[in-house]
């Protein structure tokens, strides 16, 4: 009874129009509108006068109530806190990434990026994605490049593309992507040949280096007859920086 919680019914459910994410509309209107409602400074929130001294209190399921969400609201933001210090550390960071570093193949039709998880997410289409710089991008699944073979040890690089370059500000970000996974799922499924089974991945990379902005999000595989060359997948993600 005194712990009392108040519970979100979706994040991101836009098909219902049931959702919090910061969108191109509102901005962050209905975040500020949650936090308003349940910050404690908040009149509805305040805590009640004590009734005098031997009256009845006609207020008294009102006050508990209230009291409830008050407490709730702290412990909320006591998970949070708790969200934003304790984490996994990254496995690398974005820093500025020099366009002539690779010959870029362009993508091919066929060429694709699937995730299975982005930032807790899921691959739902286009995707914007707003982090804090305190949070890593942390994302797993698995690539798909027209006429590149996946050994394991094959350079990867996650690419961060600025879509309106600040002034003096690099336009491309990357980070390698280290850790790579065996995806026999994936080689059986769309029936390739055994050398593309190491196309899996995993990332936990750090953003802060990174100035605020919209970024398009694509990966580099390095060809393995040629490390100068690099094919190109574009995913349908886009980051909101900052």
């Amino acid at each position: 009874e005194e712990n009392r919680f108040v519970l979100i019914n979706a994040w991101n459910e836009w098909a219902e129009g049931a959702h919090l994410e910061p969108d191109r509309i509102n901005g962050r209107a209905n975040l500020n509108a949650v936090r308003a409602a349940l910050a404690p400074e908040h009149l509805a929130l305040a805590p009640l006068a004590p009734p005098v001294d031997g009256a009845d209190d006609p207020l008294a399921e009102t006050r508990r109530y209230v009291n409830g969400l008050i407490n709730s609201n702290r412990q909320m933001q006591a998970l949070s806190d708790a969200a934003y210090s304790v984490r996994r550390p990254p496995q690398g960071a974005f820093i500025p990434f020099e366009e002539g570093l690779f010959e870029r193949v362009p993508q091919a039709e066929s060429s694709a990026v699937h995730f299975d998880m982005i930032n807790g997410g899921g691959d739902s289409g286009h995707k914007i994605l707003t982090l804090d710089k305190r949070v890593a991008l942390a994302a797993s699944g698995w690539l798909r490049v027209a006429a590149a073979s996946f050994r394991r040890n094959l350079p990867v690089f996650a690419t961060l593309r600025a879509v309106a370059p600040a002034k003096g500000k690099a336009a491309v970000y990357g980070a390698l992507v280290t850790e790579r996974v065996h995806r026999t799922d994936v080689r059986d499924l769309l029936n390739l040949s055994d050398d593309v089974s190491w196309c899996g991945f995993k990332m936990m990379l750090s953003i802060h280096n990174i100035p605020d902005g919209h970024y398009h999000l694509e990966f580099l595989v390095a060809d393995s007859t040629s490390l100068n060359r690099a094919y190109v997948v574009k995913s349908s993600v886009t980051l909101v920086i900052g």
